[in-house]
């Protein structure tokens, strides 16, 4: 799969994944030609499904992701126990995707760590052969 923009894409109905996103609630339709909502969506008129599923996937507040399934054979395939599992999922889901951003987090931390130690150890190698190059050095005499 590869990854692109929502406004970029034909293949999924952007303005119900929109909706869900701004009011933060899932929604379920069990057939989509009896709800006429979204039909403004050029999604739907090219390939309807016939019931359709959409979840926010939340993380103290703010929406992380977006589940959406849809079913192109039955209607009501997503029922009251089958949502139940699957918010049950967004919100595993929803901690993953926190725990992948801190990871990604503490490796560019430590990334940025080893870089300064890089760059201090390089500053102490010139520091210490300035004072020993042969310009530095005085010549003692004995008397």
């Amino acid at each position: 799969m590869l990854s692109c923009p929502l406004e970029d894409s034909d293949e999924i109905p952007r303005r119900l994944i929109r909706s869900v996103a701004r009011t933060e609630e899932l929604l379920a339709i069990e057939d989509v030609a009896e709800d006429r909502t979204w039909v403004r969506d050029t999604y739907f008129a090219t390939q309807p499904p016939r019931s359709l599923l959409c979840i926010p996937i939340v993380r103290q507040g703010q929406v992380v992701g977006i589940l959406y399934l849809e079913n192109q054979t039955v209607k009501g395939a997503f029922t009251r126990d089958r949502v139940q599992v699957l918010n049950l999922l967004c919100a595993q889901a929803a901690i993953s995707l926190e725990n992948a951003q801190l990871y990604q987090q503490a490796q560019q931390a430590l990334t940025d760590l080893q870089n300064a130690q890089l760059q201090l150890v390089q500053s102490e190698k010139m520091s210490a052969l300035a004072t020993s190059s042969p310009g530095s050095l005085t010549k003692s005499t004995t008397r």
